[in-house]
């Protein structure tokens, strides 16, 4: 029987090995996108948070310059409005917590600055050090003055203090003094030996609607980014469970499927009879072994019905 004949025996079907490879390629893939994901994502965001902390510290080293500049332009005034009072006098009446005259005029400046919403600082404080008789940084002058000689802030003062920075983020507020948003905190040291003044200026400014906007751009961008990922990602995945597909299909179809399928029609034409079935043996194949065992097999057979044959002819 021919080749051709024997092939028109065959039934295409479809080989489960290859659904199962191809299920089994696509599960790979999409865990190392997950991987990829979450390692592309977690990347992503400590590129965000330093770019979000470089942008607020050029935001801060800015207002720090600023207000730099005005306590500068201050200070003058302090020190003249201070020349008109007695130093021992001011010190007793700070140990005695006493609010001087002196206070009042620093109070109603930092007041002033405040309502002209000067860089946005909601807070603005006069911190004394080094007085004699205390041990403690003392708030001398504030544009809220119930803040002054108010104890439940020197936890917060000495923190300031202690940091030993010019300024910095208070990411969870500030409890002492109310304030739950992120906060902003600018600390400068000043000294002034002829009013006898060592002490700092700290100011809070508010920083949540900054770093919110800052958010929200940085937001919107990784989810515009995430979704192109995931895009590129479906469409990769997709192009590759075609392609796998066909070449594995068309790998196992000649390499698997088609000399199984050839072995049952050559198998079928034996079993009804036809031992003239031709089997083709190619040099390297996956199924050469068996093949060449099958088609010797058949060789055997048909060399036996032919002795077969040739003695019951002789015995007629």
């Amino acid at each position: 029987m021919s080749e051709k004949n024997l092939w028109s025996r065959v039934k295409p079907r479809k080989s489960r090995v290859l659904f199962q490879i191809t299920l089994l390629l696509v599960a790979i893939f999409v865990l190392s996108c997950i991987c990829t994901f979450f390692i592309f994502s977690g990347s992503q965001d400590r590129l965000i948070d330093k770019s979000k902390d470089k942008l607020l510290d050029q935001g801060a080293q800015s207002a720090y310059s600023v207000y730099d500049y005005l306590s500068e332009r201050l200070m003058p005034q302090i020190r003249e409005e201070a020349s008109k009072y007695n130093l021992v006098e001011l010190i007793n009446a700070l140990l005695q917590k006493k609010v001087t005259p002196l206070q009042e005029f620093v109070n109603r400046e930092y007041q002033e600055m405040v309502d002209k919403k000067f860089l946005g600082i909601t807070v603005h404080m006069l911190v004394t050090v080094s007085i004699p008789g205390s041990s403690e940084p003392i708030l001398t002058a504030c544009n809220d003055t119930s803040l002054i000689y108010n104890d439940k802030i020197t936890p917060f003062l000495n923190m300031a203090i202690d940091k030993g920075v010019p300024y910095f983020l208070m990411r969870e507020g500030i409890p002492e003094l109310k304030f739950s948003e992120e906060q902003l905190v600018i600390v400068r040291g000043v000294e002034d030996p002829q009013i006898g003044l060592k002490g700092y200026l700290i100011s809070v400014k508010p920083i949540h609607e900054e770093i919110a906007t800052i958010d929200q751009f940085y937001n919107a961008e990784k989810r515009r980014t995430d979704t192109f990922f995931i895009l590129i990602t479906l469409v990769t995945l997709l192009a590759i469970v075609i392609a796998a597909f066909f070449i594995l299909s068309y790998l196992l179809y000649k390499n698997i499927t088609r000399p199984i399928d050839e072995l049952s029609a050559a198998a079928e034409e034996v079993i009804e009879g036809n031992l003239d079935v031709k089997i083709q043996v190619e040099e390297g194949e996956e199924f050469e072994t068996l093949k060449r065992a099958f088609k010797e097999m058949v060789e055997n057979w048909r060399n036996i019905m032919a002795q077969a044959t040739g003695e019951a002819e002789r015995e007629k």
